[in-house]
Order: C-alpha cells, then structure tokens, then sequence
C-alpha cells in the first residue's frame, strides 16, 4: 500500500531513525569501545540532528510542524509518537533489546494502523491512534516500572558505571559511548577537570561525599542501613564521579547510577533527574513534557499506580544488606579461616588493636585466599597487590560520635550493617 505523501514522509522519517539504531547495534556488537571516535561522533550528529535548532522547524517532533501536516489533533499525537521513538536511542548503546522492540513494535502498530485505514478506502483516526499509543503505555507499564524501580537499587544495572571506572579518562572521547547528545561543552568540562590535580579532584568528591555522609548524621539516621547510594551528574564530571564511587564504596556504599528519563514511562517534566548529556533543544523538552495528557485517564492513572506498588514490593528487599556471606564468598572464608566467626574475630581483633588510626580490610590474594590487613594512616592493600573486599575504618571520627572512645563496641556493632552480598560480588569480580 502506497501511502498519500503526508503520510509517507512521516512514515519514512520514524523508519529512517530505527534503520540508523538497527545498524548502530549491528556495527557495534562487539560493544561501543571498539568503535573509532570519528564513527562515534557521526552517529551523534545523525540521531540528534533532527532536533536541533534550525532543523526542529521541519522535525515531525515539533508539534507546531505535525499540527500544520495532519491537523491539530492528529498532529500532536504523531509528535508524541516521534518524541517517543527517539527514547530508543539511548538503549542502542545500552545492549538493551527489550526497550528497543517495545518501541519498534510501537513504529509497527502505528504503520499497520495506517495503512490499513487507507486500503480500506478511509483514513486514520486521531481516537484510534491515541489508544495504540494508550494501550503501549498502559501495556507496558508493568515492564517499565520493574525496570524504573530495578535501577533504584540494583548496583548489577551499571552502564553508566562501567564507562566511570574502566573508560580511559583522560580523552574525553569516552563521552559518545553514552549515547547522549555530545557537545563542545560536555568535552571543555570533561578536559577542564582532568587538567585538575588529583588532590583538588579527590576535595571535590569528598566535599560531595562527606556532605552525604553527614547528612545522616545530623539528621540522626542510620547510614549502615543503606547499601546503595544514587549518583546524578551531567557528562563531563567522569573523573569527579569515579573517586566519589571510590569513597562511597569505603563507606559500604554501592553506586546506582541511571540515566534521565526521555519516554512517557519516565519522563518527569524538563527535570533531569539522573544523568544526561547536552540538550539538543530546550524547546523540543518543553514540547513533551506532558506528553501522557494526549492519552490520560482514570484507569490509566491506576494502572500505572498498580504496577509501580508491585515493583516496588519486588524490590522491597533488596536495598537491605545481606546479613552473612553466602555461596563462593563463604566457601573462601571456610577455606581461609575455617569458619565466618573465626574471620569475624581476626576482623575484630585485628580493628580494635590498631594502634592510632588506620583501616582494617578483608582482602583477596593473588590466588584469591582471602586475609585480614590492616594499615595505617592512608595506606590500603592495592599497594600490596591485594584486591580490597571490605573496610573497617577505625579512624576516630568514624565511631566517636555513636561510640565515644569505645571501639571495641562500634567494631562490634557492624557486624549487623555490612552487606555481605555486596562484597560477595566484588569477590567474584576478579
């Protein structure tokens, strides 16, 4: 079926983007770090040039363009559409497929929709291609909001992550495996702060850190009953960002780190609220803030409620930290130590008669046998070629103002904050 041309050129402009995303994810299966640079920033000027200003004029995700092609109730609904669509260029990058057919599948229902209207000698109507979008949303709710609520509190979706600790920083060409919009600015920030001295890099972070750290404390609460910690930056701040995931982690503290919301299922107005690359057109974001009142409804309200309750009660547990060694990593400590109490009291003995002020570390060898070291001042195993599992910190300041001078009783007390899953995994990351 040949469409009429309004329509045929809407169709072909959202086919257009997905051919460039199926491509992408065909020429970069081997993962994004083995892409040339060049071929990086041309990917990055393609899947936003429709967008940006002097091209957003003739962009079928400008409302006031589609209004003046389909009409002004049709119009916003199919700028909706392509708005939508683009949220798929960031999943590209990501390896994730799922997200990437949902949206597909999206392009397809739409099309077929369409075209089937014109064979059968009518046309669409903007009430049917409202509830395909209405039922997308609704449908999908339930896997979007596992998925929203899974990036909250689980450290293994580390994206973002990988690209902080293992990128070679000091190019800021790392930027564009993101899969954000990349301008001069993110790349002058990312150059500015790696021309920074690593002292003045590490105040920064603790200054961000420690701010967080004290928050608690002077708002009276548990610390040591979390075991994650969110982290939300603008690109460019890699080198700030990855010695605060550093410090974090001293203090039992793993990084969830997700990327802001660019669908109906996680758009929260113009706000970013995770971390994001350049703004190809801030009038583009202000055109779909409220993208959902196309569509919205009381039944859809609840539905969206339901599923966000379930994930939620999915999820309920996993933020709370593990409260004893399971599987490989209690396998090492039977083989090391012969028991977890008789690992516990090397820990306890070995922390509490540090003279002065240190670390107390649980720690893997080359052969990956696990030991208790305990260092001075500002010293930690990596020094002696051992890989850092977990950190008692015996520095005054970390127990004086629960504990006074009673050591023995805060050493005593972590036993029932640490999270043993957490260094499960970083065992069994060798």
């Amino acid at each position: 079926m040949v469409l009429p041309q309004g329509w045929s050129d809407y169709m072909a402009a959202q086919g257009k983007l997905f051919c460039l995303l199926c491509d992408i994810r065909k020429e970069s299966k081997e993962g994004m770090d083995e892409i040339p640079t060049e071929r990086l920033k041309q990917w990055n000027r393609q899947l936003y040039e429709d967008i940006l200003p002097g091209q957003y004029e003739r962009s079928y995700a400008n409302p006031a363009y589609a209004v003046g092609c389909f009409g002004s109730e049709m119009g916003k609904l199919l700028s909706a559409y392509a708005a939508e669509f683009r949220s798929a260029i960031p999943y590209v990058f990501e390896r994730n497929m799922r997200e990437l057919v949902i949206r597909m599948e999206l392009f397809l229902e739409l099309y077929s929709c369409v075209s089937t209207a014109f064979e059968e000698g009518g046309e669409p109507t903007a009430d049917v291609v409202r509830d395909i979008l209405y039922w997308y949303a609704s449908d999908y709710s339930d896997v979007e909001s596992e998925q929203r609520v899974a990036e909250m509190v689980d450290e293994k979706l580390d994206f973002a992550l990988q690209i902080i600790l293992q990128a070679n920083l000091d190019s800021p060409e790392y930027l564009y495996r993101y899969g954000e919009y990349i301008t001069d600015n993110e790349i002058r920030l990312a150059s500015y702060i790696n021309g920074l001295s690593q002292e003045t890099v590490d105040l920064i972070a603790d200054t961000f850190t420690e701010g967080y750290r004290m928050g608690f404390v002077n708002t009276g609460k548990d610390l040591s009953r979390k075991k994650t910690v969110n982290i939300r930056y603008p690109l460019g701040f890699e080198r700030v960002v990855r010695q605060a995931v550093y410090q974090f982690q001293l203090m039992g503290l793993a990084p969830v780190i997700y990327r802001a919301g660019s669908s109906v299922f996680r758009r929260q107005g113009t706000n970013k609220v995770g971390y994001y690359g350049a703004n190809p057109n801030q009038q583009y974001d202000y055109d779909h803030k409220e993208d959902e009142a196309l569509f919205l409804d009381g039944q859809f309200v609840t539905r969206k409620l339901e599923c966000l309750q379930a994930a939620f009660e999915e999820y309920k547990e996993a933020p709370k930290p593990q409260s004893a060694p399971q599987g490989t990593l209690l396998e090492a400590i039977d083989r090391s130590f012969g028991s977890f109490e008789r690992m516990k009291n090397q820990l306890a003995t070995a922390a509490v008669g540090l003279f002065g002020s240190g670390w107390v570390w649980l720690a893997a060898g080359p052969s990956n046998e696990l030991v208790v070291v305990s260092t001075p001042n500002a010293g930690n195993p990596l020094r002696e070629g051992l890989r850092p599992l977990l950190c008692i910190d015996v520095w005054e300041h970390a127990y004086y103002i629960d504990f006074r001078n009673r050591r023995a009783d805060a050493v005593a007390a972590l036993w029932e904050r640490i999270d043993w899953k957490t260094v499960g995994d970083r065992y069994e990351k060798r």
